[in-house]
């Protein structure tokens, strides 16, 4: 069922990228097309976390992983923000081709504000735990914060009052699914990184793994998602699966407690990263809401 604005899950979701997946295309254009690509996936499936994983491996352009990186957080401004927040940079040459994330508090529906509505905005003017923000409206918004603000930060703000128009910045985490969180990591750092994440079954997404088609072992899988609270999903290359991108230590110390192939019976040679997205999210997102309904009626 369609739900707006959308609801955060009750799990933390974390995914895994090699850096090496844009470094199958050379283009500039090209390479920021795919990093598109890749950022409305996380966004449509509610990614928390977005793990961008260096490996130092010959496959990895130098510099793609702060191209990533930055093109994934230039898509989480808001439109209305980005001209104020974002400088010019060779890196960002072609992001204009890119669609929107069209996220909540991206107000993709360009409505007028209402109250309870999320909103990222911009401070312009502070006095202390007060402020005020423009938030894409005509009118800025007079804020009030559980902190000192300074001009020029970017916060999240909810709508109280329309006439006269104010808000209060609200801590994150919300109630309301409001974009992923981008953070880099090195082949040595990642079992360290996903374990400060938080609880979490991990997961290595693999051809080779068993078939997610099994409705017993998909629900004993997602009841032991929705006990620890996390799931982290491993993915490779379209080349190498992610145990062939790091070593069995790396395997061990990350705890991978599943590995499992979401795509029997596949029909091509090799799957896209971002096509091995679509399908693991999609078949986990369903299981959650069907299997979560049945673990609360109990």
């Amino acid at each position: 069922m369609f739900q707006w604005p959308p609801v955060k899950r009750s799990i933390k979701l974390s995914v895994v990228i090699p850096v090496s997946n844009i470094g199958l295309v050379k283009d500039l254009r090209w390479k920021t097309i795919t990093i598109g690509e890749f950022a409305r996936v996380f966004a449509i499936y509610k990614v928390n976390n977005v793990v961008l994983l260096s490996t130092g491996r010959d496959d990895e352009d130098p510099g793609d992983t702060n191209l990533f990186r930055m093109i994934l957080e230039y898509l989480l401004v808001p439109p209305y923000l980005r001209k104020y927040v974002v400088p010019t940079l060779p890196e960002l040459r072609y992001v204009g081709v890119l669609p929107p994330l069209n996220i909540v508090t991206h107000n993709p529906e360009g409505r007028e504000p209402r109250k309870g509505d999320l909103r990222e905005g911009l401070v312009m003017t502070s006095y202390g735990n007060r402020g005020k923000v423009f938030i894409g409206y005509r009118r800025r918004c007079y804020t009030v914060s559980y902190r000192e603000l300074r001009s020029g930060d970017r916060i999240m703000v909810e709508i109280v009052s329309l006439n006269p128009l104010k808000c209060v910045e609200v801590r994150r985490p919300t109630k309301t699914y409001t974009g992923y969180r981008v953070i880099t990591s090195t082949t040595n750092e990642l079992p360290t990184l996903v374990n400060r994440l938080g609880p979490s079954v991990v997961v290595n997404t693999s051809k080779n793994g068993v078939d997610y088609s099994d409705m017993e072992l998909r629900k004993r899988f997602v009841l032991e998602v929705l006990r620890k609270g996390g799931l982290t999903l491993l993915f490779g290359t379209p080349r190498r699966d992610f145990n062939e991108v790091v070593d069995n230590n790396v395997m061990r110390k990350l705890g991978v407690k599943y590995t499992l192939n979401f795509i029997p019976g596949q029909g091509t040679l090799t799957v896209r990263t971002t096509e091995a997205l679509h399908a693991v999210l999609s078949q986990v997102n369903s299981d959650i809401a069907m299997f979560s309904k049945g673990s609360k009626a109990k």
